[in-house]
């Protein structure tokens, strides 16, 4: 049996949602809140109302206008979306060949099952469709008819719907007791969970027997075993026998020694039964709906999943609801089911096309998991984690949506950018990186083949932007718990900017070394030929390597050097905020050496930057190039061009409004003087 249609109208967040042309290994993923859940409740839901498992007619019934209703299950959340008067909900099943030969011998020929129900005023069912085909497939069958079940796995330590309680009713201390009076209680319930052992000992005891009868060897519990093996590495599955004590029971080996499976973790134990469960019916095709598998999981065992339930049970249609992003970036992109939402519509989307999974791909090598940009709106390169942390100071709310991706830095970046524009047409991902050393022209160059979504700081890195002394002199004011160093004392913002001053002078010699490194990495360029203009292409790359070979000669290196370093000292004065090492000035030199802050207090850092953000955000301080990167990451189009550049520079040494370059020769210093 396979779902192949579900239809939902106006239930619960769903507006209209059509899900079609299903695979076997459905997952569906969001963010919270969007729906996964509603998904296998709708489905669980319709399998309820067209039969219960557990008895020949459905059970909730109810009066309404002097007529008598089924309801919707009261162990599913309410169904019908707010604002709206009624939901309507359908599905859509196909008998597998042995169900169809089953279906015929019951008088029934239509191979596809379906359901319609209509709810109205939150709960009614006023209108209920059901051919017999669905209706003769969702009734209990005994497992050796072959007809497949529809089972419904729910997180274990989930609320039911009376979990909240009465808002108007205070708990009086009795029942106040009985909340933490739990602990005797058994760590499930689930009864269909309860059987694992009788299981296993059965299997065992008709395997014996079947060898007694014919003489020939089976093992039934092989492929569980070996998916025990598998997944809980390094335990192994021994099945029944008999502890050191000398006691029966099933028993699994661990590098401590054999142990009854009743002392593995609550955890395992929960996945462990579920996977039992499940091999337990796997001859037959059952559709699974199973919420949050990654519950009693870790990162490792999450990764397994998929291929574990693969082996177990390879023939059911599973539909799974996960935020794992280990789950999510081991199932096959087809499988994907992305829940996403645009004002107040939500729908799903699929990977479907070989473009979006060329994207998705690149998207994977470049460091981003499949799940974290799945369920983002937002793809956001950057150049490492305090980028996004301080955007993240300016603007918490940008985390709800976008997924940011730390990257190695801009030559990494500038390499794949054709890679990224080429395999993203749909604009959900952008690139936000630092100038270092970039000329005028080279920054316009790479931004330009983003169409938009790229963008480089007009300043050395994110941190320059936060040498703000007002707004740092305003963060250490108010913080108490931050202790000077003996013998510093700030009174006024002018000694923060005398104090940022000092620091940022301590970085001055690793600016030279950074722009010494940038000149000669530009003449060592990997050599790239164009089949069209061989000949020239290969002169011009040659004449590059040729420059390069003059500073082999120790007076050109000593030149070199002192080139970069005047340069560095003629900008300095006027553009120290933007030429220095911002994150070694702000937090290396600055804060520790005018703080008490240990060596390894991230704690305190990231504390100090935050603080910084906050009083920028509340002084009306924010930096434009900060505001420019929060629009392009919310979507809406910058100018690029606009000369904001603050100590960028062209690549050949003219100035540009305020860009100065740091590549001036002395004739253009004496242009600028005049």
């Amino acid at each position: 049996m396979r779902i192949r249609k579900l239809e939902l109208h106006n239930f619960r967040m769903f507006s209209h949602l059509v899900l079609e042309n299903l695979p076997s290994f459905i997952l569906l993923v969001s963010e919270n809140g969007l729906g996964k859940s509603t998904i296998l409740e709708a489905i669980a839901g319709i399998k309820d109302l067209v039969i219960p498992y557990d008895r020949e007619t459905y059970q909730y019934q109810e009066n309404w206008e002097n007529k008598t209703y089924s309801v919707w299950p009261n162990y599913l959340r309410d169904p019908v979306k707010l604002g709206e008067e009624q939901a309507t909900i359908s599905l859509k099943v196909e008998a597998n060949i042995h169900e169809q030969e089953w279906l015929k011998a019951e008088g029934v020929n239509d191979k596809i099952g379906w359901a319609k129900f209509k709810i109205e005023n939150g709960q009614y069912i006023t209108d209920r469709q059901v051919n017999p085909t669905i209706e003769k497939l969702f009734k209990y069958h005994k497992p050796v008819e072959g007809i497949g079940f529809l089972d419904y796995i729910r997180p274990f330590r989930y609320f039911d719907r009376q979990g909240i309680g009465n808002p108007t009713r205070a708990a009086n201390d009795d029942q106040i007791k009985n909340l933490f009076a739990d602990f005797h209680r058994r760590w499930t319930d689930q009864q269909k969970f309860t059987s694992f052992k009788t299981f296993v000992v059965n299997s065992e005891l008709n395997d014996l027997a079947y060898k007694k009868e014919t003489g020939k060897s089976i093992d039934s519990l092989s492929v569980l075993q070996e998916v025990f093996d598998l997944f809980f590495s390094p335990k192994k599955f021994l099945g029944y026998g008999k502890l050191a004590t000398g006691e029966p029971d099933v028993i699994i080996d661990t590098p401590l020694g054999k142990l009854n499976i009743d002392q593995m973790s609550d955890g395992e134990k929960e996945i462990l039964n579920i996977l039992g469960h499940l091999y337990r019916f796997r001859d037959l095709q059952n559709v699974v709906l199973w919420d949050t598998p990654e519950l009693h999981l870790n990162a490792a065992l999450e990764s397994r999943l998929y291929e574990a339930l693969q082996q177990i049970a390879p023939q059911n249609q599973y539909w799974i609801a996960t935020h794992s992003l280990e789950l999510i970036d081991s199932v096959p992109l087809e499988n994907i089911f992305v829940i996403r939402q645009d004002d107040n519509d939500v729908w799903v989307e699929r990977s479907e096309t070989e473009k979006r999974k060329e994207r998705i791909r690149l998207y994977r090598q470049l460091g981003a998991q499949v799940g974290r940009q799945l369920i983002a709106s937002r793809v956001v390169f950057v150049e490492g984690e305090d980028d996004e942390r301080i955007l993240r100071y300016f603007e918490p709310h940008i985390a709800c949506t976008t997924k940011f991706v730390d990257c190695i830095g801009i030559r990494r970046l500038k390499g794949i950018v054709d890679l990224l524009v080429k395999a993203s047409d749909d604009d959900n991902f952008c690139a936000i990186c630092d100038r270092d050393d970039l000329t005028d022209d080279e920054i316009q160059e790479f931004e330009a083949k983003g169409r938009g979504r790229l963008y480089v700081w007009r300043r050395r890195e994110i941190e320059n932007y936060l040498l703000d002394e007002a707004s740092i002199w305003a963060a250490i004011r108010d913080w108490e718990s931050l202790e000077p160093n003996e013998g510093i004392e700030f009174k006024s913002e002018e000694d923060v900017l005398n104090a940022l001053k000092e620091a940022a002078d301590q970085t001055k010699g690793e600016v030279v070394a950074k722009k010494v490194s940038y000149f000669l990495h530009g003449l060592t360029d990997a050599i790239q030929l164009e089949a069209q203009e061989l000949e020239d292409s290969l002169k011009k790359a040659l004449e590059r390597r040729q420059d390069l070979f003059k500073y082999g000669d120790v007076d050109k290196q000593a030149q070199l050097i002192d080139q970069k370093r005047k340069e560095v000292e003629r900008l300095w004065p006027e553009f120290w905020k933007q030429e220095c090492l911002g994150k070694e000035t702000l937090v290396h030199y600055f804060l520790r050496n005018n703080f008490k802050v240990k060596k390894n207090d991230d704690t305190t850092i990231r504390t100090f930057l935050e603080r910084i953000c906050k009083q920028m955000k509340s002084q009306g301080r924010i930096p434009e190039d900060i505001e420019r990167a929060m629009r392009l990451i919310r979507g809406e189009p910058i100018d690029n061009d606009k000369k904001v550049w603050s100590g960028c520079m062209s690549s050949t040494g003219k100035i540009v409004g305020d860009i100065v370059s740091p590549v001036l020769e002395e004739e253009d210093w004496e242009v600028l003087k005049k």
